[in-house]
């Protein structure tokens, strides 16, 4: 993975510690996640892939079809369980993706919203801020 890919908010799996929220992101390509306290190379992290837990966790809606098919406000999206990753069907010319960060970064191009987990609105980040607060 390359830091040109992510941005801050951005899920992300590191190798070592697991599912993490980037933080931040400098310029010689280095990423501090939720996960970790040291920045890393942005090389060190993978993607999640996208599944059809994280979209309905995202706030799709399963509509079926020969494909499994989901959509919400902004997006149409298709795949199955045959083949590898997603294809984005209302945007000319279709396209796929495979990770929750190309689905978030999508979003937010598109209109300018941070894609976030239903139903609580909230991101990965604010929810173990929350927990971790809620425990004291």
């Amino acid at each position: 993975m390359k830091g040109t890919d992510l941005r801050i908010g951005n899920l992300i799996y590191d190798f070592g510690d697991g599912e993490g929220q980037v933080l931040a992101i400098d310029k010689d390509g280095y990423v501090l996640t939720t996960a970790n306290d040291v920045p890393q190379p942005a090389e060190t992290f993978t993607g999640i892939p996208l599944t059809e837990k994280w979209l309905k966790d995202f706030g799709f809606k399963y509509t079926g079809g020969f494909e499994d098919r989901y959509v919400n406000e902004v997006l149409k999206i298709y795949g199955s369980p045959l083949r590898k990753g997603w294809t984005i069907e209302n945007i000319e010319p279709n396209f796929d993706i495979e990770y929750v960060h190309q689905l978030q970064n999508l979003v937010f191009v598109l209109i300018g919203t941070e894609l976030t987990i239903k139903p609580w609105g909230q991101s990965i980040t604010q929810r173990k801020l929350y927990s971790m607060v809620s425990c004291t």
